[in-house]
């Protein structure tokens, strides 16, 4: 179920930096929003979340090499950087300045969370 959360949450990275990337590089003022795509992306990590959450109902990992802590750290960094995420659609539409604000914190936490589930998966 690891590897499962593992392989999900890395597909739905993927498709944010894609995103990010693309934000990045157009004209605010031009940008032209993919909200099939956010949506898409925003499913891909929640399903990555469950999974996850369903994996730390297992027996403890990592209590050998230190990392016991990181499975949860990671779920809870994860699911508080979904509902950032989950702020971007109402913020951006509404043209609430501060968008790139929430999505680099929307990003920092979800790859801190992921950082710290490879660790976990890896080491555990």
């Amino acid at each position: 179920m690891i590897t499962a959360a593992v392989l999900v949450l890395a597909c739905a990275l993927a498709a944010g930096l894609a995103l990010a990337a693309r934000a990045m590089r157009e004209d605010p003022a031009r940008a032209r929003r993919i909200p099939l795509a956010g949506a898409a992306h925003g499913l891909v990590g929640l399903i990555g979340l469950g999974l996850l959450v369903i994996s730390l109902e297992g027996p403890p990992r990592g209590e050998a090499t230190g990392t016991g802590g990181f499975g949860l750290a990671a779920a809870s960094l994860i699911g508080v950087g979904a509902l950032f995420g989950l702020m971007l659609p109402s913020l951006s539409r509404n043209g609430v300045r501060g968008v790139t604000v929430v999505m680099a914190i929307h990003g920092g936490l979800a790859i801190t969370g992921f950082t710290l589930l490879l660790a976990w998966a890896g080491l555990g």
